[in-house]
Protein backbone atom coordinates (compact mmCIF):
# COMPACT_ATOMS: atom_id res chain seq x y z
CA UNK A 1 0.00 0.00 0.00
CA UNK A 2 3.16 2.37 0.67
CA UNK A 3 4.50 2.08 -2.63
CA UNK A 4 1.21 3.26 -4.29
CA UNK A 5 0.67 6.52 -1.83
CA UNK A 6 3.39 8.15 -4.38
CA UNK A 7 1.17 7.04 -7.26
CA UNK A 8 -1.64 8.66 -6.07
CA UNK A 9 -0.13 11.86 -4.94
CA UNK A 10 1.73 12.02 -8.25
CA UNK A 11 -2.30 11.77 -9.89
CA UNK A 12 -3.62 13.94 -7.71
CA UNK A 13 -0.88 16.92 -8.57
CA UNK A 14 -1.69 16.51 -12.00
CA UNK A 15 -5.62 16.75 -11.37
CA UNK A 16 -5.05 20.10 -9.33
CA UNK A 17 -3.08 20.91 -12.27
CA UNK A 18 -5.66 20.50 -14.54
CA UNK A 19 -8.17 22.06 -12.24
CA UNK A 20 -6.26 25.16 -11.99
CA UNK A 21 -5.20 25.18 -15.63
CA UNK A 22 -9.27 24.91 -16.49
CA UNK A 23 -10.11 27.46 -13.85
CA UNK A 24 -7.69 30.58 -15.10
CA UNK A 25 -8.80 29.41 -18.77
CA UNK A 26 -12.34 30.13 -17.97
CA UNK A 27 -11.43 33.23 -15.84
CA UNK A 28 -9.30 34.69 -18.80
CA UNK A 29 -11.73 35.17 -21.20
CA UNK A 30 -11.55 37.30 -24.28
CA UNK A 31 -11.65 41.24 -22.56
CA UNK A 32 -11.19 44.47 -24.71
CA UNK A 33 -9.56 48.10 -23.76
CA UNK A 34 -9.43 51.56 -24.89
CA UNK A 35 -7.66 54.35 -23.80
CA UNK A 36 -9.63 57.64 -23.48
CA UNK A 37 -8.53 59.99 -25.71
CA UNK A 38 -9.73 64.13 -26.59
CA UNK A 39 -10.54 62.76 -30.37
CA UNK A 40 -10.37 66.39 -32.23
CA UNK A 41 -10.26 66.87 -35.75
CA UNK A 42 -11.01 69.40 -38.58
CA UNK A 43 -12.49 68.66 -41.96
CA UNK A 44 -10.52 68.25 -44.99
CA UNK A 45 -11.15 65.96 -47.75
CA UNK A 46 -9.92 62.15 -47.18
CA UNK A 47 -9.72 62.66 -43.23
CA UNK A 48 -9.34 59.74 -41.68
CA UNK A 49 -10.73 58.84 -37.83
CA UNK A 50 -8.33 56.81 -36.14
CA UNK A 51 -10.05 55.01 -32.74
CA UNK A 52 -7.86 51.71 -31.20
CA UNK A 53 -8.83 48.96 -29.37
CA UNK A 54 -6.91 46.54 -27.09
CA UNK A 55 -7.66 42.56 -27.53
CA UNK A 56 -5.87 39.73 -25.49
CA UNK A 57 -6.09 37.54 -28.16
CA UNK A 58 -4.81 37.98 -31.79
CA UNK A 59 -8.51 36.26 -33.14
CA UNK A 60 -11.17 38.32 -31.89
CA UNK A 61 -14.61 39.30 -33.80
CA UNK A 62 -13.28 43.01 -33.71
CA UNK A 63 -10.63 42.57 -36.31
CA UNK A 64 -12.13 41.24 -39.07
CA UNK A 65 -13.65 44.29 -41.13
CA UNK A 66 -16.42 41.97 -42.67
CA UNK A 67 -17.86 40.56 -39.24
CA UNK A 68 -18.75 44.87 -38.53
CA UNK A 69 -22.81 45.52 -39.37
CA UNK A 70 -22.55 49.40 -37.92
CA UNK A 71 -20.65 51.58 -35.72
CA UNK A 72 -21.80 54.95 -33.89
CA UNK A 73 -20.38 57.74 -32.24
CA UNK A 74 -22.43 58.70 -29.13
CA UNK A 75 -23.07 60.20 -25.70
CA UNK A 76 -23.83 57.46 -23.26
CA UNK A 77 -27.64 57.65 -23.41
CA UNK A 78 -27.14 57.81 -27.24
CA UNK A 79 -29.31 61.20 -27.46
CA UNK A 80 -26.38 62.38 -29.53
CA UNK A 81 -24.84 59.94 -31.97
CA UNK A 82 -23.36 60.02 -35.42
CA UNK A 83 -22.82 57.02 -38.17
CA UNK A 84 -19.39 56.42 -38.81
CA UNK A 85 -18.10 54.41 -41.98
CA UNK A 86 -15.17 52.06 -41.19
CA UNK A 87 -12.26 51.62 -43.93
CA UNK A 88 -9.75 49.90 -42.52
CA UNK A 89 -8.62 48.12 -39.35
CA UNK A 90 -4.76 47.93 -38.71
CA UNK A 91 -2.76 45.84 -36.69
CA UNK A 92 -0.22 47.92 -34.48
CA UNK A 93 1.85 45.48 -32.41
CA UNK A 94 1.23 44.11 -29.04
CA UNK A 95 1.08 45.68 -25.25
CA UNK A 96 1.88 43.65 -21.87
CA UNK A 97 -0.96 44.98 -19.37
CA UNK A 98 -1.34 43.38 -15.98
CA UNK A 99 0.10 40.27 -16.73
CA UNK A 100 -1.66 39.82 -20.31
CA UNK A 101 -0.84 40.54 -23.56
CA UNK A 102 -2.84 43.20 -25.62
CA UNK A 103 -3.07 42.74 -29.06
CA UNK A 104 -3.76 46.56 -30.72
CA UNK A 105 -5.35 47.36 -33.74
CA UNK A 106 -6.61 50.62 -35.56
CA UNK A 107 -10.18 51.34 -36.61
CA UNK A 108 -10.13 53.81 -39.76
CA UNK A 109 -13.13 56.01 -40.64
CA UNK A 110 -13.87 58.14 -43.30
CA UNK A 111 -14.54 61.70 -41.20
CA UNK A 112 -18.01 62.63 -42.01
CA UNK A 113 -18.70 65.89 -44.15
CA UNK A 114 -21.46 67.28 -41.81
CA UNK A 115 -22.76 71.07 -41.60
CA UNK A 116 -21.86 72.48 -38.52
CA UNK A 117 -19.15 71.09 -35.66
CA UNK A 118 -20.12 68.74 -33.81
CA UNK A 119 -19.11 67.72 -30.07
CA UNK A 120 -19.81 64.55 -27.70
CA UNK A 121 -18.33 65.40 -24.11
CA UNK A 122 -18.13 61.79 -22.65
CA UNK A 123 -18.03 59.93 -26.59
CA UNK A 124 -18.65 56.34 -26.69
CA UNK A 125 -18.18 53.82 -29.47
CA UNK A 126 -21.43 51.58 -30.72
CA UNK A 127 -20.79 48.85 -32.49
CA UNK A 128 -22.73 46.04 -33.96
CA UNK A 129 -21.79 42.85 -36.23
CA UNK A 130 -23.18 41.06 -38.43
CA UNK A 131 -24.22 38.67 -35.63
CA UNK A 132 -26.06 41.46 -34.11
CA UNK A 133 -23.28 40.92 -31.19
CA UNK A 134 -23.19 44.93 -30.13
CA UNK A 135 -20.22 46.54 -28.34
CA UNK A 136 -20.42 49.85 -26.23
CA UNK A 137 -16.55 51.39 -25.42
CA UNK A 138 -16.02 54.73 -23.89
CA UNK A 139 -12.99 56.31 -25.58
CA UNK A 140 -13.42 60.04 -24.20
CA UNK A 141 -13.81 63.35 -26.20
CA UNK A 142 -15.16 63.77 -29.98
CA UNK A 143 -14.52 67.06 -31.48
CA UNK A 144 -15.71 67.73 -35.38
CA UNK A 145 -14.62 70.96 -36.57
CA UNK A 146 -15.84 72.51 -40.69
CA UNK A 147 -14.13 75.19 -41.81
CA UNK A 148 -13.83 76.58 -45.06
CA UNK A 149 -9.70 77.20 -46.56
CA UNK A 150 -7.91 74.23 -44.31
CA UNK A 151 -4.33 75.58 -44.60
CA UNK A 152 -4.51 78.64 -45.87
CA UNK A 153 -2.14 80.60 -44.48
CA UNK A 154 -2.97 84.27 -44.35
CA UNK A 155 -2.31 85.33 -40.75
CA UNK A 156 0.94 82.91 -40.33
CA UNK A 157 2.86 81.72 -43.18
CA UNK A 158 4.32 78.79 -41.00
CA UNK A 159 7.85 77.45 -40.99
CA UNK A 160 7.35 74.30 -38.69
CA UNK A 161 4.78 72.88 -35.94
CA UNK A 162 6.56 71.33 -32.84
CA UNK A 163 4.80 70.34 -29.65
CA UNK A 164 5.65 68.61 -26.06
CA UNK A 165 4.61 66.63 -22.61
CA UNK A 166 5.12 68.26 -19.45
CA UNK A 167 8.47 66.59 -17.68
CA UNK A 168 5.98 65.47 -14.76
CA UNK A 169 3.29 64.13 -16.92
CA UNK A 170 1.95 60.59 -16.10
CA UNK A 171 -0.20 60.30 -19.26
CA UNK A 172 0.55 61.32 -22.75
CA UNK A 173 -0.74 64.41 -22.96
CA UNK A 174 0.25 67.62 -25.00
CA UNK A 175 0.94 69.98 -22.85
CA UNK A 176 2.35 72.68 -25.44
CA UNK A 177 2.46 73.69 -28.66
CA UNK A 178 5.30 75.89 -30.43
CA UNK A 179 4.28 77.89 -34.52
CA UNK A 180 7.69 79.11 -35.92
CA UNK A 181 6.46 80.98 -38.97
CA UNK A 182 6.38 84.59 -40.45
CA UNK A 183 3.81 86.80 -39.53
CA UNK A 184 1.77 88.93 -42.20
CA UNK A 185 0.26 92.37 -41.72
CA UNK A 186 -1.63 94.05 -38.46
CA UNK A 187 -3.47 91.41 -36.35
CA UNK A 188 -5.05 91.00 -32.77
CA UNK A 189 -5.43 87.29 -32.15
CA UNK A 190 -8.68 87.13 -29.80
CA UNK A 191 -8.78 83.01 -29.51
CA UNK A 192 -7.26 79.90 -30.21
CA UNK A 193 -8.52 76.49 -30.33
CA UNK A 194 -7.79 73.11 -30.44
CA UNK A 195 -10.64 71.07 -29.12
CA UNK A 196 -14.16 71.09 -27.14
CA UNK A 197 -13.49 73.17 -23.68
CA UNK A 198 -10.08 73.67 -23.81
CA UNK A 199 -8.70 76.43 -22.35
CA UNK A 200 -5.69 77.40 -24.34
CA UNK A 201 -3.77 80.52 -23.32
CA UNK A 202 -0.63 81.99 -25.87
CA UNK A 203 2.41 84.21 -26.24
CA UNK A 204 3.83 85.60 -29.11
CA UNK A 205 7.53 85.84 -29.79
CA UNK A 206 9.49 87.15 -32.54
CA UNK A 207 8.66 84.55 -35.60
CA UNK A 208 7.05 82.35 -32.84
CA UNK A 209 3.04 81.16 -31.06
CA UNK A 210 3.42 79.39 -28.40
CA UNK A 211 0.49 77.98 -27.42
CA UNK A 212 -0.35 76.11 -23.48
CA UNK A 213 -2.82 73.78 -23.05
CA UNK A 214 -4.82 73.46 -19.81
CA UNK A 215 -5.06 69.69 -18.47
CA UNK A 216 -7.71 67.34 -18.57
CA UNK A 217 -7.14 63.14 -17.58
CA UNK A 218 -7.89 62.40 -22.03
CA UNK A 219 -5.02 61.53 -23.67
CA UNK A 220 -4.11 64.73 -26.55
CA UNK A 221 -1.78 64.21 -29.23
CA UNK A 222 -3.36 64.82 -32.57
CA UNK A 223 -5.19 68.50 -32.49
CA UNK A 224 -5.78 71.11 -35.46
CA UNK A 225 -5.44 74.65 -34.35
CA UNK A 226 -7.75 77.16 -35.09
CA UNK A 227 -6.48 80.92 -34.58
CA UNK A 228 -9.51 83.38 -34.44
CA UNK A 229 -8.01 87.29 -35.02
CA UNK A 230 -9.34 90.50 -35.88
CA UNK A 231 -7.60 92.39 -38.66
CA UNK A 232 -8.88 96.21 -38.31
CA UNK A 233 -12.30 95.74 -37.79
CA UNK A 234 -12.80 92.56 -39.72
CA UNK A 235 -12.94 88.82 -37.84
CA UNK A 236 -10.79 85.93 -39.60
CA UNK A 237 -9.38 82.50 -38.70
CA UNK A 238 -6.73 80.83 -39.80
CA UNK A 239 -7.04 76.51 -39.38
CA UNK A 240 -4.64 74.96 -39.08
CA UNK A 241 -4.45 71.11 -40.47
CA UNK A 242 -4.60 68.05 -38.02
CA UNK A 243 -1.26 67.51 -37.00
CA UNK A 244 -0.16 64.14 -34.64
CA UNK A 245 2.65 66.42 -32.33
CA UNK A 246 4.28 62.86 -30.65
CA UNK A 247 3.73 59.24 -30.67
CA UNK A 248 3.80 57.21 -27.47
CA UNK A 249 4.56 53.66 -26.53
CA UNK A 250 3.53 51.23 -24.03
CA UNK A 251 0.25 53.32 -24.32
CA UNK A 252 -1.68 50.99 -21.67
CA UNK A 253 1.51 51.23 -19.23
CA UNK A 254 1.68 54.58 -19.78
CA UNK A 255 -1.91 55.77 -19.48
CA UNK A 256 -3.07 53.16 -16.60
CA UNK A 257 -5.47 55.50 -15.47
CA UNK A 258 -7.73 55.91 -17.91
CA UNK A 259 -7.47 52.57 -19.69
CA UNK A 260 -11.09 51.01 -19.82
CA UNK A 261 -11.69 47.68 -19.48
CA UNK A 262 -14.41 45.07 -20.75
Amino acid sequence: MKKLYPIIGILVTIIVAVIIITVNKVNKGLRYLTVSNHYSYVYSENKKIEIPIYANSASNPLSNISNYSSIYLGSPDQSSKLQIELSKISKNGIEHYISEDYYSFILSFEMPKLSSNFFIEHCFIKIRLQNNTEFNFEIGKLSLYYYENVGFEEMISINSLSGMKSNEAIISRLEEIKIEGSFNGTYQITNIIIGSDLVVTFKEEEGCLILKIDHQDLMLSNVPIIIEYKEGNLSKRQVIDNFKYFADYDILYQNGILVNVY
